[in-house]
This record gives structure tokens, sequence and C-alpha cells, in this order.
């Protein structure tokens, strides 16, 4: 096997219709969601999925379900002692070596490499501990869930000469008819050294996510769609992004996107179709690749510009648009120390002028969304706000608008 070539982060979606996602047993087994009503799955499930797929591809796991169970054992000792080189070694009061120990298991198991394992039995002189490279953050849905219960009754006679049925009452169902989750995690370089997490290794992880084959309905939209060649349809981002916004809140009616490589306005009918848009995709002037190269001129990054452009003194206006003779511009202004937040005001004021006027060519009207990496910035919010005199509707998935129309209308096709 040969040793993993570098750090791995990764993010995978996962969607659930009419299903209990995770349930918790501490609250009737419903589904699990946080303080702000986004559904939750915790590490411990995802990871339980994981394992579930490895064992259907072959590979060998320690933590197997009883109901999943490859192996005559039925319980993780017995599992343990199933290893006779480990058993020896775990029994071996006198030289037991616990490094030995976590080798021969990581050696034996894939899942014990990959997530780690306490190895810890009664009666047994060794215990010992693996860390593991893999990581796993609990997964989040993309919008907050709605939960469905139903009461579960029976109708039955519960004493005999009675003709009428009794309804007890058994207990209660709770599922989510539809969701996507965000799953985040990590495979760390030291830890896959220590524990023989190999490059092979990885790509069993890889394939124990989602393959094109489990995939009933594949939509590519952006500006790279057309390279995707495996998709089963493909749609324009102003369309997607028109569907992710109306899912999101209905009652949107323009949305304000503003990327990294050019900037829309959408206008929605009550249905979250298309009734209008305006684009600027002919340049960089207004978009994220424009404040990029601002900060990048004033040496800071984008988060600093997100904040520095609040606290302004002096109502800068910087007269250009064109990335080249804007960046000029501020150069000028700096050598004439002027303040970086009235600066930052200034660049941001720009782009909220020229956004509103783009609002006004589309016939926008209330609510208004903003979409794309921009709205993540404090400063130019705020600003466009004011230009438009009214309240932007930001969604903490704001990057991911497009892509969640696009899987939307994939689930239309799969008709899940």
């Amino acid at each position: 096997m040969s040793e993993l070539k570098g750090k791995i982060d990764f993010t995978l979606f996962v969607s659930a219709n009419g299903a209990n996602v995770n349930g918790d047993p501490l609250n009737g087994n419903r589904p699990r969601i946080n303080l702000d009503g986004y559904g939750e799955m915790s590490d411990v499930c995802i990871k339980r999925k994981i394992r579930n797929r490895l064992q259907d591809l072959g590979q060998k796991i320690f933590v197997q379900s009883d109901d999943r169970a490859t192996d005559s054992y039925t319980s993780l000792k017995d599992r343990a002692d199933g290893c006779q080189e480990l058993k020896a070694q775990m029994e071996n009061k006198k030289n037991a070596n616990r490094d030995a120990c976590a080798a021969i298991a990581c050696k034996e198991w894939l899942d014990v490499r990959m997530f780690g394992q306490v190895f810890a039995f009664k009666n047994v002189p060794v215990s010992f501990g693996v860390r593991g490279p893999v990581s796993i953050h609990q997964a989040i849905s993309l919008s907050p869930i709605d939960i469905i219960s139903m009461q579960i009754t029976k109708s039955v006679n519960s004493e005999s000469g009675k003709e009428s049925k009794a309804s007890d009452t058994m207990g209660m169902k709770h599922r989510v008819d539809f969701a996507v989750y965000k799953i985040m995690g990590s495979v760390n370089v030291q830890l896959a050294e220590k524990t023989g997490f190999s490059q092979e290794d990885a790509e069993a992880l890889k394939e124990a996510g989602l393959q094109r084959e489990d995939i009933d309905a594949l939509v590519t939209t952006g500006y790279g769609r057309t390279a995707i060649k495996n998709g089963d349809k493909s749609i324009t981002e102003i369309t997607c992004h028109a569907r992710g916004a109306h899912f999101l809140n209905p009652e949107v009616r323009t949305v304000i996107d503003i990327g990294g490589q050019d900037s829309k306005v959408i206008r929605l009918d009550e249905n979250g179709a298309v009734a209008n848009f305006v684009m600027n995709d002919k340049c960089a002037a207004g978009t994220g690749r424009f404040l990029e190269m601002m900060a990048r001129t004033m040496e800071m990054n984008l988060d600093q510009m997100s904040e520095c452009g609040l606290e302004f003194k002096e109502d800068i206006t910087i007269s250009s648009m064109c990335t080249v003779f804007a960046e000029s511009e501020v150069v000028s202004l700096i050598a004439q120390n002027k303040a970086t937040d009235d600066i930052v005001h200034g660049l941001n004021k720009a782009v909220a002028v020229k956004t509103a006027a783009l609002t006004r060519r589309v016939g926008g009207e209330e609510k208004y969304m903003m979409t794309g990496g921009v709205s993540k910035n404090k400063g130019l919010v705020k600003t466009l706000e004011e230009k438009l005199g009214t309240k932007l509707v930001i969604s903490d998935k704001a990057q991911l608008c497009g892509a969640l129309g696009a899987a939307l209308f994939a689930a239309d096709m799969a008709d899940v």
C-alpha cells in the first residue's frame, strides 16, 4: 500500500426523503434539530453509514451492526479475540506492547485505521486506543426542517367476551419529508502515517460515497456545466438560482447574486419561476473578483474587508468600476493617506450603486434575497440595503443557492 499523498478535506451532501434522520432516543426518537430548527446528524450516525457501505464493498470492519454482521461474532471482544495475533498480544501480561496491539488492529480492520477505536475489555490485561486520521463533523441541513409526526394505534379485542374493539396507542412515528444535509470531514496525514491509513484506503473511503450508478438524476449548472459529460440535464444558473432562492424563502421576489465572475439580478413570480433577469458578465466590474483584487491592493483579506467598510467617516466616491482604473484610484487614495475604512466604503458604494441600477432595470420588488460569496461582505450588504431602501434576505446557504436549485430539479426528475 502507498502512503497518503497529502491532507484531504471533503464535503458531501445527502438528502432525506420521508425518513427519520438519526432519531434521538432521548427525545421520543424525533429527528434531531438544533435551536435554530436546522436538522442535525451526528458523526456517529455518519460513520455507521460509512462502515455499512465499506462492508458492502467487501472491506473488513471491526464495529459491525448485529443485523449486518459478516462473521459469527456477537461482540467486539469476540471479534478482537478472533484475531489470534491480537489476542496473544493483549493477553501477554508481562511483555504486552500497546503499540504492537494498535499496529495489529489497524492492519486487520479498515475502520480502526480510519476512525480509530478504543480496545478495553473486562478481564483483559491490556487496554489501548487508536486515534484515527479521518474526522467527520456532524451534518447540518441546508435549511430548517419540518418534522411530521404520526400517532400509531391498533384496534384489538383486549378482553374476551367483548365484541367492540378498543384502540390502543402504540407510540409515535416521525419523519422529515425532504431535507438536504451537508457533511464535512478531513484526513490527517500525520495520524494516517501512524495507523497505516494509505492512499488506497482513501480511495475506498471515496468509493463508500455515492457512485454515479447510485444517483437517480444528475443536473449540471454554472459556467462549467458543459464540461460534465455524464449529467442527465444541464440547466442555466439563472433558473437554478431562482429555484434555490424560492426553496429557501418562498416570499422572495428578487434575487441579487454577486459571485466571483459575474453579477445578476433575477425577478421571480409567486411560483419561483424566472419572470425577468439582467446580468453583467462582460467584465469583472462589480463582482467578487473586483473586490478580491482591491483587497489585495490594500493588503488585506476578504474577511477584513467585510468588516472594514462598516466604520467609515469620509464618504469617498470611487469614480471608475473598471478593475484596472479602480486599482489606480485606490493606490492614489492610499498615497493621500485616506483612511482604509473610507476607501473600502467607497468600493462598497461603487458596487452597490451598480447593483442597484441592475435591480431597477429588472423591475426588482420585495422581498430581496442576496446570494453568492459577496453576500458574506457585511459592509457591502449594509451599503446595498441603503441604496435599495430595504433589508436583504441572506441565507447562511447563500453560496450554495444555485447548486441547491440544481439538486431540486434533479429530485423532480428522480420523482423523489
